[in-house]
């Protein structure tokens, strides 16, 4: 989808950001396995963070594939065997060419905070990238891990370097597609583009909030 950000009023995008974000919180249903992502572009580089909650109704699916020996505990074996699946269900493409991911980081919650529907499995995955010229690239991103259960969620950050802008981005209908498309610049962009440095960062807050309201929203459920 296009951003078209320099027409739409700040407070107007905040609006929309926050009904969003309330709206998706409370319609989640508990037998889904929420996947969030975060897509942070580098000069050489490509991060994504992915949160994952599972739903009561589905833990039994997820814990399934982490425990692997039943013992109700997660080993920090079965930790990176289970971000290597996830990874294994991951692709990037810059430009059209293959970007190889790797598991550069993992947070796992209490078995227990899992099974009440309340933990989240915190997984960060790196690619490198070419030296860029100038002008448009596009990112295109794919998650296909658990499709039948899944939820999923994609936005990207503010890059840190000022040199890159995001300029597009694009997503199926089930958000388990995604193109970014971004301009590298070799001089100080217009000021202008704060405005949609702005917007992009309230994408990412909704993001994180709707994963922060699900909690919320489990733990009231759960009382």
């Amino acid at each position: 989808m296009r951003l078209g950000l320099r027409r739409f009023p700040f407070w107007g995008m905040l609006a929309i950001c926050l009904y969003l974000v309330t709206g998706l919180a409370w319609a989640h249903r508990l037998d889904e396995y929420l996947q969030a992502a975060l897509v942070t572009v580098a000069p050489r580089r490509v991060t994504i963070d992915l949160s994952l909650t599972p739903g009561v109704a589905v833990v039994s699916n997820v814990v399934a594939a982490i425990d692997l020996d039943r013992n109700q505990i997660i080993s920090p074996e079965e930790e990176r065997a289970y971000g290597k699946l996830v990874l294994s269900d991951l692709t990037a493409e810059l430009d059209k060419a293959h970007v190889p991911l790797r598991l550069a980081g993992s947070k796992f919650p209490k078995m227990s905070e899992m099974q009440e529907g309340q933990g989240s499995v915190q997984l960060r995955f790196e690619g490198p990238l070419p030296r860029l010229n100038s002008g448009f690239h596009h990112l295109r991103i794919e998650n296909r891990h658990l499709p039948v259960i899944s939820q999923y969620l994609v936005n990207a950050l503010v890059p840190e370097s000022p040199m890159i802008l995001i300029r597009h981005q694009e997503r199926n209908a089930a958000q388990t597609s995604y193109t970014v498309t971004f301009e590298i610049r070799q001089k100080e962009p217009d000021p202008r583009i704060a405005v949609e440095r702005a917007h992009l960062i309230l994408g990412a807050i909704g993001v994180a909030a709707i994963v922060g309201g699900l909690g919320v929203l489990r733990s009231i459920r759960g009382k």
